[in-house]
């Protein structure tokens, strides 16, 4: 199903002849990266494009496709915001929601400033390009995490979860946490209607707990 996706994103097929097949769910991710290994993965990106996109993607604990698709009329610097009017489950919402806000931290904000004042990019452009100037494919960023993670020596854990572009998301939401953002907040940050969803984002360990407790006590 994954080779015949890349294989239309590539032109080589007209169409997917899997796209409705239902696949097996796949297992809860529970893989986070301690900081040592998020600054082992950054040095180990051949690219500096890849290297943004993966910073970026810590920083706003986007989904990797949102990422993927953001243009710049979506970025809205003054008001460090991105609105995303097309998103995952928009149509399935009960709220209604019909913009999707993701929230810039002050270096995510001062990352895209310096992209745009060195790019002066059109509305429509793609934020995150490859090295030739072209916005990724799918395929594109698992091929570029896969070099990143095997230079990195980040090896697969003992269930055998290896380090995707998603685990980065896990790692952005359980860092928010220990930070002591609330769960309805971070909720609405990563886009999920229920924080039962966020739970499955939220990996805390016995020194996480211990950290988050003794900051209670000093606030």
């Amino acid at each position: 199903k994954s080779l015949y996706r890349w294989a239309v994103e590539e032109e080589l097929v007209p169409k997917n002849p899997f796209l409705k097949l239902k696949t097996p769910l796949c297992g809860q991710r529970n893989r986070v990266l301690k900081r040592p290994e998020m600054v082992a993965l950054y040095r180990a990106c051949i690219t500096i494009s890849f290297k943004r996109y993966l910073f970026f993607a810590a920083h706003t604990l986007a989904r990797p496709g949102e990422l993927r698709l953001l243009r710049w009329r979506d970025v809205r610097l003054a008001d460090r915001l991105i609105l995303l009017t097309d998103f995952k489950g928009k149509n399935r919402r009960r709220d209604g929601q019909k913009v999707r806000p993701i929230p810039l931290d002050r270096q995510a904000a001062r990352m895209l400033a310096n992209m745009a004042r060195r790019r002066s990019p059109k509305p429509d452009e793609y934020v995150f390009l490859n090295r030739y100037g072209k916005p990724y494919t799918r395929n594109a960023l698992r091929c570029q995490m896969r070099r990143a993670r095997d230079r990195a020596g980040l090896e697969s854990d003992g269930e055998g979860e290896r380090v995707v572009c998603y685990t980065l998301r896990h790692t952005g939401a359980t860092d928010a946490t220990k930070r002591g953002i609330r769960d309805n907040a971070l909720a609405r940050i990563m886009g999920h209607t229920s924080t039962r969803t966020t739970a499955r984002y939220q990996h805390l360990d016995g020194s996480d707990l211990v950290e988050i407790l003794d900051k209670s006590r000093t606030s």
